[in-house]
């Protein structure tokens, strides 16, 4: 069984590598780390080689990212902050 995490990371390798899930399961499996999890596997093949996320995953995300942004009022220009010359201090 694959968990999420997992699954996106398959789903970024098929976007931008073009393997699929059974060729990653049959390296995964002939490689030296067969024995360890997939998870780990994935981290040693592939990890930091900024495969980024799925395009429908950062999608998602950056649109979520903007309703918290909205929601919060982090879409807006901070106003500037007065000097203390200009408080009187």
């Amino acid at each position: 069984m694959l968990d999420l995490e997992e699954l996106e990371g398959c789903q970024a390798l098929h976007q931008r590598r073009s393997l699929t899930l059974p060729q990653l399961l049959e390296a995964w499996r002939s490689s030296q780390y067969g024995g360890v999890a997939f998870r780990n596997y994935l981290a040693y093949e592939y990890g930091g080689q900024e495969i980024g996320r799925p395009r429908d995953v950062q999608e998602a995300l950056s649109e979520s990212f903007a309703v918290i942004q909205r929601l919060l009022g982090a879409d807006r220009r901070p106003e500037p902050v007065p000097s203390a010359d200009a408080i009187g201090a």
